[in-house]
């Protein structure tokens, strides 16, 4: 009986635990889904590449040919072991992101189904190629010590064949090591794509071809399988070095979906799920703001960011990614009155004392208009709360123009 079969359970409960557990911040959005997946390499990476080792070295023996079927060719043996372990596998693999996009409910992912489905290919690519490393280290090593070698050498792989390591951003032949965050903003790259399914889907082949002969009753390497196992980590290593970091392209795109007046707002569609909390605090708090005099609080339109964009007319309050984990309403209100579109913001240089100064004051008196009190504050500064409508007009005028130090 082959293992590689059974490898499918493992895969499936790697990534559901991945879904699940962790990151499911985001559910909404596909491609999201699709770089959250290869988390689970640095787990399913040795299982694979070490159970296939197992399954080549006990084919190796003498008299185990009925572990798959009886076939003449040696290396035909390995080949079907290695189907058998990556069938099932990327069967289970498929079928738990194919169920999370159902739920997620992202049936048209922003850039298109061809840039995720290749995004996806790859992952299977590099399944077969754990399996296929494991395949090797079985043909000429003991069943114990081919498990051992082939699960540490694929261990060492997510991590340099990532870019974990890395310093720089720089070429990844498998990808990333997944995302924790929105993906809304960025679209998977067709180009690197193709390079990493071309290299994985060429060096798999490589190993699975590799050549074995028998010496001393021992199978070992023919000198042709060893120089195609150099070859395989020789082109790998260049590519992570010479090939251009592009694994993403941006998409500047505004939100698309937008509700309300006094203000607009605007959201992903892919986050619609948790808008409501959001959108109801800003009801309340520009009603209060407006049913108080303090109409300079409020925008013509508020828009939530992306990863690429950033709103720039002045009169649009930027609003942090939507998630399931609702920050707030302190947290929010703060935001209202953050000018994230100004550079002073991103600088090296934050901005002076009194720029946090009018913050709180801002947020303190917007919060007491709904009733509501604002924490962190001394003495001096609640004492000034709620400002004059005139100082909130002049206060956010500055803001909105970025004229503050």
């Amino acid at each position: 009986m082959l293992f590689g079969p059974w490898t499918a359970l493992v895969v499936v409960g790697v990534d559901v635990g991945m879904l699940t557990m962790r990151h499911m911040g985001y559910l909404g959005e596909s491609m999201y889904l699709v770089r959250t997946l290869p988390i689970g390499f640095v787990i399913i990476g040795p299982l694979l590449a070490g159970v296939a080792a197992t399954d080549a070295a006990r084919i190796s023996q003498a008299g185990n040919i009925g572990l798959v079927m009886a076939v003449r060719r040696r290396r035909m043996r390995y080949l079907w072991a290695w189907w058998w372990t990556i069938l099932p596998a990327s069967g289970f693999h498929t079928a738990a992101f194919a169920v999370m996009v159902l739920v997620g409910g992202d049936l048209d992912p922003r850039g298109g189904w061809l840039r995720l489905l290749l995004a996806f290919l790859v992952q299977l690519a590099v399944f077969s190629w754990f399996t296929a490393l494991g395949s090797v280290f079985g043909r000429f090593l003991p069943t114990a010590i081919a498990a051992l070698a082939a699960a540490a050498t694929a261990f060492v792989a997510v991590y340099y064949l990532t870019g974990a390591t890395a310093e720089q951003p720089r070429f990844s032949v498998f990808g990333d090591l997944g995302a924790t965050v929105t993906q809304v903003g960025v679209l998977f790259n067709p180009a690197q794509l193709l390079l990493q399914l071309a290299l994985l889907s060429g060096s798999a082949a490589a190993l699975l071809w590799a050549p074995v002969r028998l010496v001393r009753e021992r199978p070992s390497l023919r000198p042709a399988g060893t120089l195609a196992c150099v070859a395989v980590v020789v082109a790998l290593c260049l590519a992570q070095r010479v090939l251009p970091a592009a694994l993403l392209v941006s998409d500047p795109s505004p939100p698309d979906t937008c509700v309300g007046d006094q203000p607009v707002v605007c959201y992903y569609h892919e986050h619609a799920r948790y808008a409501t909390p959001y959108i109801d605090l800003i009801a309340r708090a520009s009603r209060a703001a407006l049913d108080n005099g303090y109409g300079a609080f409020v925008p013509r339109r508020m828009d939530e960011v992306s990863r690429r964009y950033t709103p720039g007319d002045p009169d649009v309050t930027a609003l942090d990614p939507f998630e399931v984990n609702y920050p707030g309403d302190d947290y929010l209100v703060e935001t209202f009155v953050f000018p994230m579109q100004c550079p002073q913001v991103h600088s090296d240089q934050p901005p002076s004392d009194e720029f946090w100064r009018n913050q709180r004051l801002l947020t303190a008196t917007w919060m007491s208009l709904m009733g509501r009190e604002y924490g962190p504050l001394d003495a001096a500064e609640a004492s000034l709360v709620p400002l004059e409508p005139e100082e909130v007009a002049a206060t956010m005028s500055a803001l909105r123009s970025c004229d503050f130090e």
